[in-house]
């Protein structure tokens, strides 16, 4: 991992010089582009922004370090209202979003209560999830309350047609768009790095940023559903929302970043999860550390590890 962390940044490195060499037409992609239709700026700031997830998924490895670089690289990335969204999708399941595809498709994925409970925490004590707007455009109801599983292996247990547990309301569309790097990340990423790096005022002034964001883009796979000012300002007014500068926690950043990539970036909110360890997940199979090894990958690569499958976790 440590080898590969400093490859990725080398090809994101060649890659931005690639983007700056890309000056005349024959040099740069058109309309075969299908994110940002040849906009070499656009791209740019994209590998500036991985640069940054990466730089700071370094945060136990180099604390200092790894702040100032992610601060570096978000200052080249993203402004508002940019980022990289695949949205070229079509309805036919063989060029949908692919998580759509597979939402529409399990029948049997519910809510499980690790972001319900995410979600609970910035609210008053005994406050049901619902108290938050993104609850009502993510969740179905069920006797008007989310209801989730005891257990995440209860999922395979739960019935068709939804009548038991809370099931997911976005990404019901195969052409929903899928962002893969935002600008809200950005600042969350800011905003960890800020306070690692003892700038409170800095830091908090970035999860503001972040948080505002985060409820103004949580409809983007249903525009219709988009929250009002009214309900973004009374989310905001909440005081463990926006605890001040001086209160201002990591574990703050760190659920509220959770949140919202949980809709279309799962695995990057679970990195943060691994990570940092601020967010309990309810597993009874344990936390995973890492991918299965395909079947494939086992039987015909010899340097993989004999002793793991795709349920066993190997050391």
């Amino acid at each position: 991992a440590q080898d590969l962390y400093v490859e990725m940044q080398k090809l994101l490195d060649a890659g931005i010089q690639k983007c700056d060499q890309a000056s005349a037409a024959a040099s740069r992609p058109g309309n075969d582009d299908l994110v940002f239709r040849g906009n070499m700026a656009l791209w740019k700031k994209t590998a500036w922004g991985l640069k940054a997830r990466l730089a700071n998924r370094l945060s136990n490895v180099d604390a200092q370090g790894s702040a100032q670089q992610a601060l570096v690289a978000v200052g080249n990335s993203f402004a508002a209202g940019e980022g990289f969204t695949v949205s070229a999708y079509q309805s036919n399941p063989e060029n949908a979003n692919p998580i759509a595809n597979n939402f529409m498709n399990a029948s049997t994925i519910v809510i499980a209560d690790g972001i319900v409970t995410a979600m609970k925490s910035f609210l008053d004590p005994g406050e049901d999830v619902l108290a938050d707007p993104r609850a009502n455009i993510w969740f179905t109801k069920i006797g008007r309350k989310v209801v989730t599983p005891p257990t995440s292996r209860a999922n395979t247990d739960v019935t068709l047609n939804g009548t038991l547990y809370s099931k997911p309301l976005y990404l019901q569309n195969r052409t929903s768009p899928l962002p893969l790097l935002t600008f809200t990340e950005l600042k969350f990423i800011e905003a960890e790095a800020q306070l690692r790096l003892n700038d409170r005022p800095k830091a908090y002034a970035a999860y503001d940023a972040a948080v505002r964001s985060a409820l103004s883009n949580a409809a983007i796979f249903n525009t219709a559903a988009t929250l009002t000012p009214a309900q973004i300002t009374a989310y905001l007014a909440r005081p463990k929302v926006l605890p001040g500068v001086d209160k201002l926690t990591l574990k703050d950043i760190i659920t509220q970043k959770y949140i919202f990539l949980f809709v279309f970036q799962s695995q990057e909110a679970y990195n943060d999860v691994r990570r940092t360890g601020l967010i309990a997940l309810n597993d009874p199979d344990g936390t995973a550390k890492r991918f299965p090894y395909p079947v494939d990958e086992i039987s015909r690569n010899a340097n993989a590890p004999q002793l793991s499958d795709q349920n066993t976790v190997y050391a």
